[in-house]
């Protein structure tokens, strides 16, 4: 009858050995002679072991002759190639399990949608949800590399793998918390923040439970790269439509439809049969300056138009999504700043990415009298847009707008 303690014995000794499968194999030839010995001068197999020692403290002792400071930094250098190799292909499998994910829930929706006789469907003006996506990704991808950079260390190193993952965690997760939580920008809602500050966990995860994920998927780098560019494709081929997101504007109707709570900004500066206009006005127009910023530019008819007013001032207020009307929920713009003149030209830039509460917008232009009462000038450009910057940054705006 075979041995089982013998066995139990050498595969925990097996598995803890940090060297490759070869010298493994030599090491645990050259432990079982040594058992034999000792069963050939009358010892029982598990007083044998025990004068061999626990296997962890055996394959410590077994490693140390082939340690150097020189091991140690091959094998952070090791380590550091495996995590990142690990992390890119983590990702993209993650990425094509979030396509794929994606595409199975909109066809549910949609398929919902047609039995019950409703309009659902999956379309998202706010971009935090794309960058949720992109974070689940970016977490498998650190699953992985979670996963494969303690062993690589230690093989690399000849160190035991449990002395080395505790230093290794410590010091990539603390990293990455740094990187995530206070450096990637991204446009993010309350879902996509608070997974970017939790994703150094699944890295915490991929080195002490690693067996979560399956070790081995067999699709190669080339598979996952093709599916990842054909699937949105055929995606792109078959939708019947979908939803703008970003924070650009668009040209908001004219007349009474979009005047729709205008007036708690303030009274019209000029009306011509209950239609606002802009008699001021030669030209005016909206746009997005590289840094993302809402840009408004307008030509006066001439140098005296809007001489009875001061203080004008571009504001960006917080609109419904369907009607376009002022929220009257809100006093006030959530961003503003002066509109600048250079003889004929007026322009201006508002920001309307840096405030969580922000969805949809419209643009209004406005101005003082003399006697100091606020009139809207125009209003033309709105939009939707979502937070962008760091998970900190998502944080502390979001406490300062509570």
């Amino acid at each position: 009858m075979p041995d089982t303690s013998r066995d139990a014995y050498l595969g925990a000794l097996d598995e803890l050995l940090p060297f490759d499968a070869e010298r493994r194999a030599e090491i645990l030839e050259e432990i079982g002679t040594h058992l034999d010995d000792a069963l050939a001068d009358g010892m029982s197999e598990s007083v044998a072991q025990a004068r061999m020692g626990p296997p962890r403290i055996l394959a410590a002792d077994l490693a140390r002759p082939a340690q150097s400071t020189v091991r140690l930094f091959a094998g952070v250098g090791a380590g550091l190639r495996t995590g990142i190799a690990q992390w890119i292909y983590g990702y993209l499998l993650g990425s094509l399990l979030v396509l794929v994910g994606a595409f199975v829930l909109s066809a549910l929706v949609q398929l919902a949608g047609q039995v019950l006789a409703t309009r659902w469907s999956l379309q998202f003006t706010d971009q935090g949800w794309n960058s949720l996506l992109t974070v689940i990704a970016s977490a498998v991808g650190l699953y992985y590399a979670g996963r494969a950079m303690p062993e690589s260390i230690s093989m690399g190193a000849h160190r035991l793998a449990d002395e080395v993952r505790p230093w290794v965690v410590a010091v990539v997760t603390a990293g990455l918390v740094m990187l995530l939580a206070f450096v990637v920008e991204l446009p993010l809602n309350w879902a996509s923040a608070l997974a970017l500050a939790v994703a150094p966990a699944a890295f915490v995860l991929g080195a002490y439970r690693p067996g979560l994920l399956p070790r081995r998927v067999r699709i190669s780098y080339a598979v996952l790269i093709i599916l990842l560019v054909t699937l949105p494709l055929i995606g792109l081929v078959t939708a019947t439509g979908g939803a703008g997101v970003g924070g650009s504007p668009t040209q908001a109707p004219s007349g009474t439809a979009f005047d729709r709570g205008l007036s708690s900004v303030g009274p019209r500066w000029a009306a011509t049969d209950d239609r606002f206009s802009e008699p001021s006005l030669e030209a005016s127009g909206w746009g997005t300056n590289a840094d993302g910023a809402i840009t408004w530019e307008a030509t006066l008819i001439d140098r005296s138009a809007l001489g009875g007013l001061r203080d004008l001032r571009l504001e960006a207020w917080h609109t419904h999504p369907e009607s376009l009307a002022i929220d009257v929920r809100y006093d006030e713009p959530f961003a503003s700043s002066p509109v600048r003149r250079n003889g004929r030209v007026l322009s201006g830039e508002v920001v309307t990415t840096a405030d969580p509460r922000v969805g949809f917008w419209t643009l209004v232009v406005t101005g003082r009298d003399e006697v100091g009462t606020r009139y809207v000038v125009m209003a033309g450009g709105g939009g939707a847009s979502t937070f962008e910057g760091s998970a900190w940054d998502w944080l502390v705006a979001s406490w300062r707008t509570d």
